[in-house]
């Protein structure tokens, strides 16, 4: 009898189980791209195959707010010693480490501790905020919308460092950006003012963010297999996985030494296994049976959901509390995230309740953090906001993501871009704001250039390319002339002994830029890039000087009987290159850091 009757309460639970996940099935069976819930895994298994010859590691959940959709590994942590993917791998989330600074501040406005439309000095110290331009106040929806002004902030984002001997604070204080526009004037991607956010959380909640996330976030989602500071030693478990996950490019070659810590680690430092990320993505979905382990009140997360930044006059959300709108077929929000070694992306519906996940340990990647998001959320060219689109004018736009000031401002350049048809991906919008055009999307705006800036611009580097080449060909013709006999009289001889030691200091100029650039984009510290500025200044100095010389013995000599253009020339690209090394604050060697 009393076997029965277990078999009966056996039975019983297996039908009531059984039950919500037909539920699932049957109500919202189908994705927002049209693909089944059921046929997803073939959809995502074909399109894996499809590039397996370029996927070193990659995980991926779908999942909805009762329960995963689908759910796999794929490739290896370590190609060379066939490290499978798998649960136990631990892969680092990037910027979508964001998302704990915006929820954590979420959390804060619930308990009523911080008011998103006060100027945020009320939760700094007296005078922490050192640079700003601008008298209006910055707040914490300036800091959710990446618009509280701050120029972009690069070197020294990683460091080899095992460990971290400096607060938060500190760091952020020791790397503080000059303010370049007003608050609220241009959505201008920014990884400092996100650690801004974060040390305000420090500040009001008495504990490092470290320990705040743990407590108020890990902890009641049960993620034990997440890290988060900046040497992840706030997880001994984490941190000995992350050393043997190896890291590629998106051609599968093998990175060396890209494990970097992050100093501002509330921007990109959060390491996990999947189901961790999933765990923390599906507290997004709204679920009439199950809240949010976020937050006290289901209104809180309603509150979240809610755009604080439009697209324009569009009524079109680009920003949602830190959450980023992305556009395919249908409207998510979300967030991506790229280390120097590791991609990933979150991402969720709030309509169908469908959220994504994906890990990839490849620098880079958008083959699964981009395309193969179609599969769910369907392509945008079949959206209604597709239609929206029109045609920018082909003229040159800067990023608002940029530098402006200091050692770094030659960086600049690599924001510049002349803008067409089809240049601009996705979702964006032409407006005319404070009578400046510019092209909005998501992360930052473009701005149009100024028509004299522009041809000043355009001038400058096209002198100094063809300058440098011109160079090249001077030292070439040198060095095939050098065993001849010189036919030129002994004036112009010494005119002429100029003209190939001015060519060197324009090509050292250049060599000195590319190897300044390599470095910054291999995140060598700044102490380290000091040596590149007093090389600029010593080129400069000769060359303005030799430059001019050549000038005054060539203007009006009657010595030199023919060909002056040539040391004409040469004496341009050389008052060129200075300007660009004066233009781009090469010689501040005491403002790197």
């Amino acid at each position: 009898m009393n076997k029965k009757r277990v078999l009966l309460i056996i039975l019983c639970l297996q039908i009531i189980l059984c039950s919500n996940t037909i539920a699932l099935a049957s109500n919202n069976s189908v994705l927002p791209s049209g693909i089944s819930y059921s046929e997803i895994g073939e959809e995502i298994e074909a399109y894996v195959k499809e590039h397996e010859k370029t996927t070193a590691g990659m995980a991926v959940s779908v999942f909805g707010g009762d329960g995963i959709i689908y759910e796999n590994y794929f490739g290896y942590g370590d190609i060379e010693n066939k490290l499978p993917v798998d649960k136990d791998t631990v892969i680092e989330w990037g910027s979508v480490t964001k998302l704990l600074v915006w929820v954590s501040l979420m959390q804060l406005w619930e308990d009523g501790k911080v008011d998103f439309n006060e100027d945020i000095n009320s939760y700094l110290p007296s005078g922490y905020l050192g640079k700003l331009k601008y008298d209006n106040p910055i707040t914490i929806n300036n800091l959710f919308n990446h618009e509280a002004g701050f120029q972009d902030y690069l070197v020294g984002l990683f460091t080899l460092k095992d460990t971290n001997d400096k607060s938060l604070g500190e760091s952020l204080k020791e790397v503080q950006p000059p303010q370049i526009y007003p608050p609220g004037y241009a959505t201008a991607y920014s990884n400092w003012s996100t650690s801004l956010g974060a040390h305000i959380v420090e500040n009001v909640s008495q504990m490092s963010f470290s320990n705040y996330v743990h407590q108020n976030i890990f902890s009641p989602l049960d993620m034990n297999d997440t890290a988060v500071f900046t040497d992840l030693s706030d997880n001994k478990s984490v941190k000995e996985r992350r050393v043997l996950l190896k890291n590629y490019s998106t051609k599968n070659d093998l990175l060396e030494g890209v494990a970097y810590n992050i100093e501002l680690y509330p921007s990109g430092m959060a390491t996990s296994t999947l189901s961790d990320f999933r765990k923390f993505g599906t507290e997004f979905l709204q679920n009439e049976r199950k809240a949010s382990k976020l937050f006290k009140n289901k209104e809180t997360l309603d509150m979240m959901l809610t755009p604080t930044k439009y697209y324009g006059d569009t009524g079109i959300g680009l920003n949602y509390h830190g959450l980023w709108a992305h556009h395919f077929k249908v409207e998510t929000l979300g967030h991506g995230g790229n280390t120097a070694g590791s991609s990933s992306f979150f991402v969720f519906d709030p309509k169908s309740q469908v959220g994504v996940v994906v890990m990839t340990n490849q620098l880079s990647e958008t083959k699964y953090n981009k395309d193969m998001l179609d599969l769910v959320f369907g392509k945008f060219e079949d959206s209604e906001n597709s239609k929206l689109l029109e045609k920018p004018k082909y003229v040159l736009y800067e990023w608002t993501r940029t530098i402006e000031e200091g050692p770094y401002k030659f960086l600049k350049i690599m924001g510049y871009r002349p803008i067409g048809q089809g240049d601009v991906d996705k979702f964006w919008i032409r407006e005319i704001v404070d009578g400046q055009e510019r092209i909005t999307q998501t992360h930052w705006a473009l701005l149009k250039v100024p028509t004299g800036e522009g041809i000043f611009i355009i001038i400058t580097l096209l002198s100094f390319i063809i300058g440098v080449l011109y160079s090249a060909i001077i030292l070439l013709k040198k060095f095939f002339l050098i065993f001849k006999e010189e036919k030129d009289n002994s004036k112009e001889k010494e005119i002429s002994k100029l003209q190939p030691l001015i060519s060197t200091l324009i090509i050292g100029v250049f060599v000195n830029i590319v190897f300044l650039v390599l470095q910054i984009y291999s995140f060598v510290p700044g102490e380290e890039l000091k040596i590149h500025y007093i090389i600029f200044i010593a080129l400069g100095i000769l060359l303005i000087l030799l430059g001019l010389l050549l000038l005054i013995k060539t203007v009006g000599k009657d010595n030199v009987k023919k060909g002056k253009w040539k040391y004409y020339l040469t004496s341009y690209f050389a008052i060129i290159s200075v300007v660009l090394i004066v233009n781009w604050n090469l010689y501040m060697f005491w403002a790197v850091k």
